[in-house]
């Protein structure tokens, strides 16, 4: 069998998930190869799109919000989406690549090539499951028309559901993040971190929100044996900001791809609400604060886990360094986010995938 996971650079969630998947079905001797929809196309074109997407995320994510309202609204009237419209143009590329190469299956962690091999459907079997990377049923995915739809849990069953999905071609097996183990010590001094306690902060491969003010304020609330662990992801400026601040309490780091190591070896993270990373720190079991979502679906992420009790969710500042010392202190309250993520939040996802690939497929 040879497998095409096909994602889509528009936040690195989705890209993250495809890699895990490729990792895993390699290591399970299935030949599996990540593709990046956009760069089937010329550079323009792909830049067109990521650039859209960044500068929707401006200003509070005012734009993106109202992208997302406007699916939303699509959704309702039944006209077939300019989504849809835009990426049934990248059919015939997506063709040459499956036939040239030799693809038996696709698998799309991203709305965008899942449309494409929709169109491409009417013309030719081309077998192929939809990957849902986050906590909610986004717009647009009653157009898909995937053979199966990995989701992240049954209570999202029924959103799904509503979309006109058949019950029979859902799959709860999770969102796909590996899990792993450390032993903590030893990891510890890997990555040089001197502290009895450490808070982790993520704002998104972009860097989203005002995360070096925050940051300040932890830093004037915390003692002397707590760290602060900042990840910037691809934002250079946000990087360059927090490096004008002088304390040895604060590790800034740019974008990493060993971040379930810095996981694993916190106490408290805060977190943007993206489903990817949120269910890393899930699946570690790690006590966490959602914080400054996207307006739109991680929206919907961080209301899931606040209301099934599996994270906290500030927006303010204040209230996000109160509640963070709260935690980091109320070992109880740790104790039992921590339970509440083993009942709800899968860490077997890439396991059942792989099992399902070779028993259907």
């Amino acid at each position: 069998m040879k497998v095409l996971v096909l994602s889509c650079s528009t936040g690195g969630g989705h890209n993250s998930a495809a890699k895990n998947i490729v990792h895993y079905l390699n290591e399970h001797h299935i030949e599996a190869v990540f593709q990046d929809y956009l760069a089937l196309f010329d550079e323009k074109k792909k830049r067109i799109v990521e650039q859209f997407y960044y500068k929707s995320l401006l200003g509070n994510g005012k734009m993106f919000e109202g992208i997302y309202k406007l699916g939303e609204f699509y959704n309702k009237t039944n006209l077939t989406s300019p989504v849809y419209l835009l990426n049934k143009y990248g059919k015939d590329k997506l063709k040459e690549k499956i036939i040239k190469e030799g693809y038996d299956l696709c698998i799309c962690t991203h709305l965008y090539p899942a449309l494409a091999l929709t169109a491409l459907k009417k013309e030719q079997k081309i077998p192929f499951l939809s990957v849902a990377t986050d906590y909610k049923c986004i717009p647009f995915t009653n157009e898909i028309d995937a053979d199966y739809y990995v989701i992240p849990n049954q209570d999202l069953e029924s959103d799904y559901l509503k979309m006109g999905i058949r019950k029979e071609k859902l799959l709860p097996f999770g969102i796909p993040v590996e899990k792993t183990t450390f032993q903590k010590n030893e990891l510890l001094t890997k990555l040089e971190i001197h502290f009895p306690k450490n808070i982790l902060v993520m704002s998104g491969s972009m860097g989203f929100g005002p995360i070096t003010k925050l940051c300040k304020e932890l830093l004037k609330k915390i003692d002397s044996n707590t760290g602060v662990i900042v990840v910037c992801g691809h934002n250079e400026k946000l990087y360059q900001k927090l490096g004008t601040i002088k304390d040895n309490r604060l590790k800034i780091l740019g974008y990493i791809s060993n971040v379930t190591e810095y996981i694993f070896v916190s106490d408290v993270i805060l977190t943007k609400p993206g489903g990817l990373t949120t269910t890393e720190i899930s699946v570690a079991r790690k006590p966490f604060i959602h914080i400054y979502p996207i307006p739109g679906v991680e929206t919907y992420n961080a209301k899931y886990f606040r209301e099934n009790h599996l994270s906290l969710l500030e927006t303010n500042k204040k209230r996000i360094v109160a509640t963070t010392l709260m935690l980091l202190e109320n070992k109880n309250l740790q104790n039992t986010l921590s339970k509440n993520l083993a009942k709800k939040i899968s860490d077997t996802s890439l396991e059942q995938l792989y099992t399902f690939v070779i028993k259907n497929f």
